[in-house]
């Protein structure tokens, strides 16, 4: 079984959007073994339902049972601890999670930041460490986005929308309680990043290996 953990702040809309994201994509990617995705937050009040916004952000493509079942509740130890991968909405939550459980930096991103370094490892190809198992595949796929660090830079990605004055970061800025365009500016950057991320685990696990 992997696990997959998403996080933001209050758990209400950018982690749960993004969970949304990865639980639609995931049955279109062969030779994944089971996966489980789950969502936190570093400021979460237990209990709270996915904001609005982005409950009809998933509505607009996908089934919304799952994320309008949803309830907040905040990150810990343990959930990042038994994590196979954990992105982050930004640098601050991926800090957070670093320090509940530092064995597991390696594993822990920013969403897009992970979705910058693809376009490394997309060049370089990613390999298994040893035996070819889904597994192991997924687990070298981690591995390279940790060993790219530090060599992508923030681009705007391919249906990307941006707000006036914003720039291409690893930070996907909270746009719950802004203006409406900054709130779907925000799920938007989920969105394009997400689709990265996937695109690229689709490819490392249908690839061949020589």
């Amino acid at each position: 079984m992997i696990r997959i953990l998403l996080v933001c702040s209050a758990n209400i809309c950018r982690s749960p959007y993004a969970e949304a994201l990865l639980l639609r994509a995931l049955p279109a990617i062969s030779g994944l073994p089971s996966v489980a995705v789950s969502s936190a937050g570093t400021l979460a009040r237990p209990g709270f339902p996915v904001c609005t916004t982005a409950l009809a952000a998933v509505g607009a493509a996908s089934d919304t049972a799952t994320v309008a079942a949803h309830v907040s509740r905040r990150i810990d130890a343990q959930m990042v601890a038994g994590s196979d991968l954990v992105l982050t909405a930004d640098s601050g939550h991926r800090g957070i999670a670093s320090l509940l459980a530092p064995s597991a930096s390696a594993r822990i991103f920013t969403l897009a930041e992970a979705a910058a370094l693809t376009t490394v490892i997309g060049a370089r190809g990613v390999r298994p460490a040893h035996d070819d198992t889904p597994e192991a595949r997924f687990g070298a796929w981690v591995a390279a986005l940790d060993a790219a660090r530090g060599l992508a830079l923030p681009v705007r990605l391919p249906g990307q929308r941006m707000s006036r004055g914003e720039r291409p970061g690893f930070d996907i800025a909270d746009g719950h309680l802004q203006s409406r365009r900054r709130h779907l500016s925000a799920l938007a950057r989920v969105d394009s990043s997400m689709r990265a991320v996937t695109a690229s685990l689709a490819s490392t696990m249908n690839a061949s290996i020589m």
